[in-house]
């Protein structure tokens, strides 16, 4: 006999971890961008599951990709063919299967050091800056940006995760330089989220609050992963009872079911990465049930994501729901974190 299963969806559309691109002087080329390509739900996917994902493409030929905070590393060689901010010339309309810039430019300039700015968060904040500085060496037309990642800083593991194009052509002459500010937003999330990504922008340790509540380290090097096994409580999607609002710096559920004596946890699962050409939209997502395992009813007010390693974890999302979801004795639960995006 099939158990009766109740489900909790949640949706976070990343690109509301959007970039802006920033003039270095006034702000002028502020925006609000739907930058992100398929290969930002490859590398998604691969941190959800905690493994490699050889779906991503390097800008000419594919390769694997192994979820370390470290994959995710922009600063480094001042290489036109290396990892962070990328120009290209091409104003053509994006498409989310592209893996990278339209037409993009490696002669004419040098590009200085990647830089990343300390990360901003607060209640309505949750944001880092990247920036680079061009520096022509002959006329260039830039018209579109990316971000470039890589667990090395060689040419041959680079991988394009956005791919903007320019609110205004720049054009540069020989000697001219420009500054460009990518801001990355994680609204969405909590500061775990943000201390993660912008550690690994740096290629240095995170350093967190884990589920604990005690300040603790996650090295560059480190496999991370939300992926979780029958039975494990350390990882992945988890489920509370508490209706605390959220607040930017949690980093545990308000009241967590935290073992398999209410909530029998059963495995994460995770999806293919979906795509829609014609819509140029993107989804993945991480599926979990949870077992009523008592003889009564249990109630569940709140669900969040733990990431992290086998030693520590961390808390990067939670929503405290609308109204409590009751699950009845012997009948399952099952929750969805759908990541989507648009270009």
């Amino acid at each position: 006999m099939n158990k009766k299963t109740k489900n909790i969806d949640v949706n976070i559309n990343l690109n509301n971890i959007y970039a802006q691109v920033l003039n270095e002087h006034r702000l002028v080329m502020e925006f609000k961008a739907e930058s992100y390509i398929k290969q930002f739900l490859d590398y998604m996917k691969a941190i959800l599951q905690g493994s490699f994902n050889s779906s991503l493409r390097h800008t000419g030929a594919s390769t694997s990709f192994q979820p370390q905070l470290r994959d995710i590393a922009v600063t480094g060689s001042t290489s036109t063919l290396r990892r962070g901010l990328h120009i290209g010339s091409s104003a053509d309309a994006r498409s989310i299967e592209d893996y990278t810039l339209k037409n993009l430019l490696t002669e004419g300039f040098s590009f200085g050091s990647v830089a990343v700015d300390n990360l901003v968060s607060d209640e309505t904040n949750n944001y880092f800056d990247i920036y680079r500085t061009v520096i022509a060496s002959d006329n260039i037309t830039i018209n579109e940006i990316g971000l470039m990642v890589a667990n090395t800083a060689t040419s041959s593991f680079i991988k394009c995760i956005t791919s903007d194009v320019l609110p205004a052509e720049v054009v540069l002459s020989d000697s001219e330089s420009r500054t460009f500010r990518y801001r990355l937003k994680f609204n969405d999330f909590l500061e775990n989220f943000g201390i993660l990504f912008q550690s690994g922008a740096r290629h240095n340790n995170a350093s967190i609050i884990d589920t604990d509540g005690n300040p603790s380290s996650i090295t560059s090097g480190s496999n991370i992963s939300c992926n979780a096994n029958l039975n494990e409580t350390h990882l992945g999607i988890a489920v509370g009872q508490g209706d605390t609002p959220v607040q930017r710096n949690d980093y545990s559920l308000d009241n967590r079911y935290g073992d398999n004596n209410v909530f029998k946890h059963l495995p994460s699962l995770i999806s293919n990465v979906g795509v829609d050409a014609g819509d140029n939209t993107g989804k993945v997502s991480i599926v979990r049930g949870f077992l009523n395992v008592t003889e009564n009813p249990v109630d569940v007010n709140e669900v969040g994501l733990i990431i992290g390693t086998t030693d520590v974890q961390t808390l990067i999302h939670r929503k405290v729901l609308s109204s409590p979801v009751t699950i009845p004795a012997d009948e399952l639960l099952s929750v969805a974190y759908n990541f989507t995006i648009e270009t």
